[in-house]
């Protein structure tokens, strides 16, 4: 679909071909849902079966990271016994 994308634009093709060759690089993703500092003490105490209690609630608005910048915001959700992230908002300080 995104060489289709590439293909169909007014792009040079010396141009589209280098963004061809880019669309497929992969990146590391991360879908954020929470930040939260604990103490070395907290951290240490940790063991099998601990659980990590966050300040925020389920309905914490999440962000996705590419290569460690905030790329767009969001939240989880349920996709049959699967999660997937909804986009609601690019960064336009990412662009």
């Amino acid at each position: 679909m995104q060489d289709d994308l590439i293909e169909s634009s007014q792009i040079p093709k010396k141009q589209a071909d280098i963004l061809k060759s880019l669309s497929k690089t992969e990146l590391d993703v991360k879908i954020v849902m929470v930040e939260q500092e604990y103490s070395i003490g907290e951290l240490i105490s940790l063991s099998s079966g601990s659980v990590l209690n966050f300040k925020s609630g389920v309905d914490t608005p999440s962000w996705l990271a590419i290569n460690g910048k905030k790329f767009a915001f969001g939240q989880v959700v349920q996709v049959g016994e699967k999660f997937g992230f909804q986009v609601n908002q690019l960064n336009e300080e990412s662009h």
